[in-house]
């Protein structure tokens, strides 16, 4: 399936893994990760992720909520208190949840051109966007927002008390054995990263996404992603209030559910399924994240063009399940 789909969409490379019940039961490449140089991809290339950034993000709020440093009610201005305050109070869960009425990117905002500087931290971020007027005012609208997860980014940064990289490094990443998952840092050399490209084999343009870390600039593997997910499943990595927080339909202030928890999308397959997912779309990648828990089933799928997430993974699932 997968592989006809990446010949007939003219996808350099891409890869995919899955889990029944915690045990890895797919796990390959298909095509190239540099074309020029006809190199395969195999189960440790690296992609960029995008907006997965978001699900991987998120277990690091309940963790800080969990050990008592970070209040998800409290205004974001007691970790951040360098942020403009808004006409009414933004809080951490608003954020997690798209409704805190922080703008997304605008036309250029993803452009080299816009954001030359390279950011050291999450907190050096907000310059991109901080001084920006609400789109919407906190809690009435479910309005999604890259920028909104990277003041969260800063949040924990001060919360935690190192910066989120390092938190995300010591906290997330090593303890679940995610050995190919960090930062698509520009000012270093990545070993294993997929070239980035357009539409067919054009090579992309090589941008420094150190402006969105938190939301959208996370490189990963099939593997490092299906161990997430498993962990967040499963029992020991988080307590079932904590998985509860992030799989929680949020809601608006009137009232309405939004489909979305803190860092993952909420919905069913066609067969009736749960699904907590969360796709990525960025400049040379795309991901796509899925978690059946009725099933035990986690799903990952990465591609190193845009094109990728085009495919209706929501139903690779449910082949998946006819098969198990």
């Amino acid at each position: 399936m997968l592989q006809a789909y990446q010949q007939s969409q003219a996808i350099p490379g891409m890869q995919v893994a899955a889990s029944l019940r915690g045990q890895l039961i797919v796990s390959e490449g298909l095509g190239y990760a540099d074309v020029a140089r006809q190199l395969p991809v195999t189960t440790t290339t690296r992609f960029r992720v995008g907006s997965v950034s978001k699900a991987l993000t998120s277990v690091a709020l309940v963790q800080l909520a969990a050990s008592r440093r970070l209040d998800l009610d409290a205004p974001v201005q007691r970790y951040v208190p360098g942020f403009p305050t808004a006409s009414a109070p933004i809080t951490a869960r608003e954020l997690a949840g798209h409704l805190g009425g922080i703008r997304h990117y605008r036309p250029g905002d993803t452009h080299d051109t816009q954001h030359p500087e390279h950011y050291q931290t999450a907190t050096q971020a907000l310059a991109v966007f901080q001084n920006d007027p609400l789109v919407a005012e906190p809690g009435t609208q479910f309005f999604y927002s890259s920028f909104g997860w990277n003041l969260l980014g800063a949040v924990i940064e001060s919360a935690a008390s190192e910066p989120f990289l390092h938190y995300m490094q010591r906290a997330v990443w090593q303890p679940l054995g995610m050995a190919h998952t960090g930062a698509d840092r520009a000012d270093s050399l990545l070993p294993d990263r997929s070239q980035l490209y357009g539409k067919g084999s054009r090579l992309a343009f090589a941008d420094d996404v150190s402006f969105k870390y938190p939301s959208g600039g996370l490189l990963s593997t099939a593997e490092d992603l299906v161990k997430y997910g498993n962990a967040l499943l499963g029992k020991g990595f988080l307590t079932r209030a904590q998985a509860r927080q992030l799989f929680t339909s949020q809601t608006t202030r009137d009232g309405h559910s939004t489909h979305y928890g803190m860092g993952w999308r909420l919905t069913t397959t066609r067969s009736g399924h749960r699904l907590y997912w969360h796709e990525g779309l960025v400049n040379g990648g795309s991901a796509s994240l899925l978690l059946y828990p009725d099933d035990e089933l986690v799903v990952a799928v990465l591609a190193n063009s845009r094109q990728g997430a085009t495919l209706d993974v929501k139903s690779l699932g449910d082949v998946l399940l006819s098969c198990k």
